[in-house]
């Protein structure tokens, strides 16, 4: 691996939460903002530059709420990325409730959640 800080210290993270064993695989809830793209592609570099991490499995989940107009976009802009990167997706659709006294975000909270749930189960 190339002497990338952030790297580094993601690597050293992982190694820390591991332990002796590498994890059975990785999941990445993709928003498809920069956070997740950001630790997606860092995961990326990190198993094709350590061999440790090469043979654990990443993959990566999606939820589509349909809240927002540009909702398939993000969940496109996620195949993109993915395929470019050669990491399995699920883009996994919620029907968030809406009703009175109801915070939006909340609840959109708990179907992402849930559909995540789903996801690392899988």
């Amino acid at each position: 691996m190339r002497r990338d800080p952030l790297l580094e210290r993601l690597a050293d993270e992982l190694e820390r939460l591991a332990g002796e064993a590498p994890p059975s695989g990785w999941c990445v809830a993709l928003s498809g903002g920069v956070d997740s793209v950001a630790l997606l592609v860092a995961l990326v570099a990190l198993r094709r530059g350590v061999a440790r991490w090469r043979r654990v499995p990443l993959r990566a989940v999606h939820v589509h709420h349909g809240l927002r107009p540009d909702a398939e976009a993000w969940a496109k802009h996620c195949r993109t990325l993915c395929r470019r990167l050669d990491v399995p997706l699920v883009v996994r659709k919620g029907v968030v409730p809406r009703g009175r006294g109801l915070s939006l975000e909340a609840e959109a909270r708990k179907v992402r959640y849930a559909a995540l749930g789903k996801g690392l189960r899988r």
